[in-house]
């Protein structure tokens, strides 16, 4: 029989972080727990808590529990949707996914309203943006590019007839290889086998510092045997959220810069002192190039 009830009543010596409470949990009772720390928010992923007394704790309520179970109830429920959601729901909703100890609560409301993870606050801060680890996770699969990368709107960066540059943003930087905090990434897709791989062959048989030439820090395949993405999810995101680049199957991923040359010179009024700094790097660049 799963817990329900949990009285714990004046265990002053009971440590810990309620939110590894078990999710059957109706009835929770902590009075005097002095030592065991907090929020109510976490607890979300118990759909039937319905009574709660934290007297003398150190926890923090910021929902009265009988409103937080509405609200949780709501969002577990089969009538919600876009047009009624209200703006007390929503705001639940987003202090809600902040928590890890909820991604499992989460992953449910997703699967039948999925725009829940498109939610964006009045200061135009996304879902994502204000997840837990493990919440954006959930939402970054059900969302975003193999589960990670939010494709940029609008035309390419670059088109040919054997490439597409197409701009994104890494929810998991830390993920690149090497690992990094910069989310602001290019894809650069590819039609034949023998650039992807020399794109990767050169910096590395070469030996191109990062400084110098930008690096890859992802790819969909190790080389022309081996997938490194997983190819169903790969096969399945192609078709559904880049249709348009189905005819290029190899891609890297590397960092993205502000904006390239050609935008600066067409955009932008540079002076004497930004020309000189601008070619001073191009030469270095290159001279890093013909050295190897």
């Amino acid at each position: 029989m799963p817990l329900t009830s949990l009285i714990l009543y004046g265990c002053q010596e009971l440590k810990g972080n309620i939110k590894d409470l078990p999710q059957s949990i109706t009835d929770l009772n902590l009075v005097g727990c002095k030592k065991l720390e907090g929020t109510t928010l976490a607890l979300a992923s118990c759909p039937e808590l319905v009574k709660l007394n934290t007297i003398y704790t150190k926890i923090v309520v910021p929902i009265p529990i009988d409103k937080q179970h509405a609200f949780v109830q709501e969002l577990a429920g089969g009538t919600l949707t876009e047009e009624t959601i209200t703006e007390e729901t929503k705001d639940a909703f987003l202090k809600f996914i902040a928590y890890d100890s909820n991604a499992g609560a989460l992953q449910s409301w997703l699967e039948s309203k999925p725009w829940l993870a498109e939610l964006v606050t009045p200061e135009g801060h996304e879902a994502v943006q204000l997840a837990s680890a493990e919440c954006r996770k959930v939402i970054a699969d059900q969302l975003y590019f193999m589960g990670r990368y939010k494709l940029t709107s609008g035309p390419p960066e670059h088109k040919s007839m054997t490439s597409v540059v197409i701009r994104a943003i890494d929810y998991f930087p830390e993920r690149q290889d090497p690992p990094s905090e910069n989310q602001y990434v290019v894809f650069k897709f590819m039609i034949n086998l023998l650039q992807f791989l020399r794109e990767k062959s050169e910096r590395v048989d070469n030996k191109l510092e990062p400084e110098f030439v930008i690096p890859v820090i992802d790819s969909n395949m190790v080389d022309s045997n081996t997938w490194n993405w997983d190819m169903e999810r790969w096969e399945s995101d192609m078709r559904e959220k880049l249709p348009e680049c189905v005819r290029y199957p190899f891609v890297i991923v590397m960092p993205a810069g502000g904006r390239n040359l050609a935008v600066v010179a067409l955009q932008e009024r540079m002076d004497l002192e930004a020309v000189r700094t601008t070619f001073s790097q191009l030469i270095r660049n290159f001279r890093h190039l013909h050295e190897r």
